[in-house]
């Protein structure tokens, strides 16, 4: 086989990182005598920056602020006069300073402050990559960031936080910066929920945040405040809006104040990094994440890589840390053969310590069957390139 195999693999949380994974099973692959190449992928999460830098985008540091609005350095990924912001690897979870949640005094004013740097140097056109949020501030924070004003009842300035969000009372978005109009947003997310309500962003993701449940109606409320005092200002509802709730409400925010267009995180990747010509390139594709199961199938990277190989009639395997969707589930999404960590180390632990040593193994045991899994073409797919 000279026609390459195409390793495309998510970050396995926790264990090793896109690019890591895709190098270690494309070693073993190579190892085994066939060729292959990498492309790491993200689903606008945490990781998406690490993806577009390692597909042509470059690295950009600038100064910014944290979760807890600490000054510190963060990083966008800039192409053209585009500029990617990465909200996790700002403001979120994982930059948290000791991984201590804070759900009342962590903020988006990171994000706010690095579009104002990407505009600077000549961004035209601002992504917003949403998730790994650390807060829920409605996205305040990137308003405040970009210039707004935000006062309580007294008149007095907001803090860019959980805490600011409950007491907000007058938003002014005439003392934006002006750059900022010249300026298309995108919100890339693959989140669903509204802004309010059971499914929304407090009730749905405040727990994992540090949000306690005597809390969680209180949150509630001040983002359905919010949401008001985002309609008085810009004429936009997003109390309905499917997405409004990503990060936090960050997304919400984004939509009424920027006029944002809300775009698949997946998606966005998988087109900005150019994957639909590498799949027409690849004898096989090799994609997956950590873990899979039947959420999987919303919105992850993965599910996204699979549907385009399948459609171009490439055929699938899928390698995760575990797996726990059902094999003729599997085979209903094209996956022509499946691979998990935990059957070549049982012990979770141990093989999360040894990923990629497993992950080089399992690209070994690939490549002795990718001369069966090229022979024929995909199921349901005909190869786009003899059409």
């Amino acid at each position: 086989m000279t026609t390459p195999v195409l390793v495309a693999l998510d970050k396995f949380k926790g264990s090793i990182d896109a690019d890591a994974a895709c190098r270690a099973v494309a070693d073993g692959i190579t190892t085994a005598g066939h060729p292959a190449v990498t492309c790491p992928v993200a689903d606008g999460g945490d990781g998406t920056l690490d993806a577009l830098a390692s597909n042509g985008f470059e690295r950009a540091r600038v100064a910014g602020h944290g979760p807890l609005g600490n000054p510190t350095i963060a990083t966008f990924a800039r192409k053209d006069d585009a500029a990617v912001i990465e909200l996790a690897s700002v403001c979120g979870l994982a930059a948290l300073p000791g991984g201590r949640l804070e759900p009342w005094r962590s903020g988006t004013l990171g994000v706010g402050t690095v579009a104002l740097a990407a505009i600077e140097a000549g961004a035209r056109h601002i992504v917003l990559a949403l998730g790994g949020s650390a807060s829920t501030d409605g996205g305040m924070g990137l308003l405040l960031g970009l210039g707004a004003r935000v006062l309580d009842a007294a008149g007095a300035p907001c803090s860019p936080d959980g805490r600011g969000l409950l007491a907000a009372h007058t938003l002014d978005l005439s003392t934006l910066d002006p750059r900022v109009r010249r300026v298309r947003f995108s919100v890339a997310t693959d989140v669903t929920s509204p802004l309010t309500g059971p499914a929304g962003a407090a009730h749905l993701y405040g727990p994992q945040k540090g949000v306690t449940a005597g809390d969680t109606a209180t949150l509630d409320r001040g983002l359905a405040a919010w949401a008001g005092l985002l309609h008085n200002e810009t004429g936009v509802d997003v109390t309905g809006v499917p997405g409004a709730g990503a990060a936090g409400g960050t997304a919400a925010a984004a939509i009424a104040a920027l006029n944002a267009e809300v775009i698949s995180g997946a998606d966005f990747v998988l087109d900005a990094i150019g994957l639909d010509e590498r799949l027409r390139a690849a004898a096989l594709v090799v994609t997956g994440e950590g873990s899979w199961d039947d959420q999987s199938e919303a919105g992850k990277a993965p599910m996204a890589v699979i549907s385009r190989a399948v459609r171009t009639g490439r055929p699938v395997a899928l390698v995760a840390g575990r797996i726990t969707a059902r094999p003729t589930r599997l085979a209903q999404l094209g996956i022509r053969r499946h691979h998990q960590l935990v059957d070549l180390e049982p012990d979770p632990r141990l093989a999360m310590r040894n990923a990629a040593d497993l992950l080089r193994h399992t690209g070994f045991l690939l490549a002795q069957t990718a001369l069966e899994l090229t022979a024929t073409p995909a199921a349901g797919a005909q190869r786009q390139d003899e059409q």
